[in-house]
């Protein structure tokens, strides 16, 4: 399959609102934080939590060895879930635990800093290549991003979709249109909530299975579009207006 015009220019608009400074900014600062802060002194909030510090440190080297990993083509999926525990490990998060509380580390958190930070870095590749986000869109160099076979979103063709609220509403509803593996298809998707999902394989809500349920949803769905899976993250944003056929 050939990636059609349509979608070449569906995308580049939607990276293009995706990527706004303004927008991007003004969505991170209302958004629930993804570290809990501890209050203390007069119930102030301190500058930085034990956690989100540990992250900094630990993290942040977990991410670099996911990137070189995936570099040097090693397995995509082991390369993510070993990037995720030394993530957890960093912070103190126990994997062994069900879901306990809405302050806790848990896999549906960390995976959100892991495959957002990718997407931050696809878009920031993105505005490299097309001559930063000041330049006008050159038509011939938005396609060649997509198309050629150099391009550097190559780099980004083993990386996770984000799960949050949108992704996983709009791949639950497409896919239940249009998917192949009803199982998945028809699952309790309304009692998964992201946030909550731990890293233990169980049949409950809070399961790490969801995530890979969600995966398998997100790459069977962009592969319709000649997409990778990171790239569902923009087919969610609104007013995208992405077809994924068989109406």
């Amino acid at each position: 399959m050939t990636m059609t015009s349509d979608t070449i220019h569906r995308m580049g608009n939607a990276i293009a609102l995706f990527s706004d400074p303004f927008g991007r900014a003004v969505r991170e600062v209302l958004a629930e934080p993804i570290w809990p802060r501890r209050r203390s002194r007069g119930d102030a909030l301190l500058a930085k939590d034990e956690p989100e510090i540990d992250f900094d440190l630990g993290g942040r080297a977990a991410l670099r060895d996911y990137e070189a990993a995936l570099a040097r083509g090693a397995d995509p999926e082991d390369s993510f879930r070993k990037c995720a525990e030394s993530i957890a490990a960093a912070v103190g998060a126990d994997m062994g635990n069900d879901f306990g509380f809405d302050s806790d580390i848990t896999f549906g958190k960390i995976q959100s800093v892991i495959n957002r930070t990718q997407a931050h870095a696809y878009v920031d590749r993105f505005w490299d290549f097309l001559g930063g986000r000041t330049a006008e869109i050159d038509e011939g160099r938005l396609e060649a991003w997509f198309l050629a076979p150099d391009s550097p979103r190559l780099r980004f063709k083993d990386c996770h979709c984000p799960m949050d609220d949108e992704t996983t509403e709009l791949a639950v509803r497409e896919y239940r249109r249009v998917g192949t593996n009803r199982v998945i298809a028809n699952g309790r998707w309304e009692e998964v909530a992201w946030h909550r999902l731990v890293f233990k394989e169980t049949g409950d809500p809070y399961s790490v299975a969801w995530y890979d349920k969600f995966q398998t949803m997100a790459a069977e769905l962009t592969s319709r579009l000649d997409l990778h899976p990171i790239e569902f993250l923009f087919c969610s944003l609104p007013g995208a207006g992405f077809s994924f056929g068989a109406e």
